[in-house]
């Protein structure tokens, strides 16, 4: 079982921790609008956020955008 994602709740949002990393980035998970990726390393930034296209989509590349 240790190659299933596992339900998680984010901050009151539904999403999957994935059972591998996503690339350099230790944690992954999935949510339907987005994938984030946290690491430990100093050489790295602590979180990466990636929209989904659903997101792009609803919203548009600018309303994605963290302010």
């Amino acid at each position: 079982m240790a190659n299933v994602p596992v339900d998680f709740d984010l901050g009151g949002y539904p999403v999957k921790v994935q059972p591998s990393a996503w690339g350099r980035y230790r944690y992954c998970v999935t949510h339907e609008l987005a994938r984030l990726g946290f690491s430990p390393s100093n050489h790295l930034p602590v979180v990466r956020i990636q929209p989904t296209a659903v997101a792009l989509h609803a919203a548009r590349p600018a309303g994605t955008a963290l302010r």
